[in-house]
């Protein structure tokens, strides 16, 4: 099947994808089996809109969709990981400036999902290693192809299986595999509160959290002259991470956090963040009014030693 440009709605698209054996689009070539119609026909607009834009190249192993963006190979699930693949390759939600004069970064992913930001982060030539957390198995395990898919960039990733909190707690957890970036541990939450409760493929799993100020303390103090960078994506659970890190005075010596935040916390994030001395920048995503992006930024931790003195 050869795309063109009229502006085809639902039906007609899905019409065509069952009629059809291939999807070509720009040098892409797609096989479409019985197992992943659907999903490449719900794609399809996006798919073709990353190529445009970001030059992704599109592929298939057996019934799985391959893309390659920024040199980095991952695999995608759902529409959803399209978005996030334009956020991250796109927007560029966790670009960082070359400072010349700067140490060498230690990037600390806190809800790594499939690893797309930690993959970006340790293409970066400023970027030593990358520590990647995320405590959904499902999606740790394709996270961990993801790092298979990518050897290379993989020598600077450490991935570990659990997530952070403001203490040490075994959750049970609404996770949906279609919408696997939407989800949300948080303490004390019933899974009739979980946004993903209506979907037909929800369902209830274990996560296990870890302190983050214990964790991060024993990391941080193994970095040696590094730079430490947060990137938080925790679907909510952001501010009891930075109270803890705040609270600990760990906070101190991280040198920036780039942060999406969720619901209603935008203002306590912030709050804490001034209160420990970062200078801070935020703005809404997509024009929803809850959901946006921190960048923090601690000066007294970003320069050398000497200087703090």
């Amino acid at each position: 099947m050869q795309t063109n440009k009229r502006e085809l709605d639902r039906e007609q698209i899905r019409d065509e994808f069952q009629r059809a054996s291939w999807f070509r689009f720009g040098g892409s070539t797609v096989k479409l089996t019985d197992a992943n119609r659907e999903k490449v026909a719900q794609c399809s607009s996006t798919m073709q809109y990353l190529t445009k834009n970001l030059g992704a190249v599109w592929g298939n192993e057996g019934d799985s969709l391959l893309v390659e963006v920024g040199g980095i190979k991952l695999t995608v699930d759902s529409i959803e990981d399209c978005y996030v693949i334009n956020e991250i390759f796109g927007h560029e939600l966790y670009r960082l400036g070359v400072d010349n004069r700067s140490r060498l970064l230690h990037v600390i992913d806190i809800g790594a999902h499939l690893l797309m930001a930690s993959l970006y982060f340790a293409g970066m030539d400023q970027v030593k290693r990358v520590t990647a957390l995320e405590p959904m198995k499902q999606t740790y395990d394709k996270a961990k192809k993801h790092l298979e898919m990518n050897p290379e960039l993989a020598k600077k990733i450490t991935l570990h299986h659990f997530g952070l909190s403001d203490e040490d707690r075994i959750l049970s957890v609404g996770y949906s595999p279609w919408n696997k970036a939407s989800t949300r541990a948080i303490a004390n939450e019933p899974a009739e509160a979980s946004p993903l409760r209506n979907l037909p493929d929800f369902q209830m799993q274990t996560a296990v959290l870890r302190k983050a100020s214990t964790f991060l303390g024993n990391l941080i103090s193994r970095s040696e002259n590094e730079q430490i960078v947060l990137k938080v994506d925790c679907e909510g659970s952001e501010t009891c991470i930075i109270k803890d890190l705040s609270e600990s005075g760990l906070i101190e010596k991280i040198s920036i956090i780039l942060m999406e935040w969720h619901g209603n916390n935008q203002a306590d994030l912030e709050k804490l963040l001034l209160h420990s001395e970062f200078q801070t920048i935020a703005f809404r995503l997509q024009g929803k009014a809850d959901l946006g992006m921190i960048y923090a930024f601690n000066k007294r931790a970003s320069k050398p030693t000497e200087d703090r003195k």
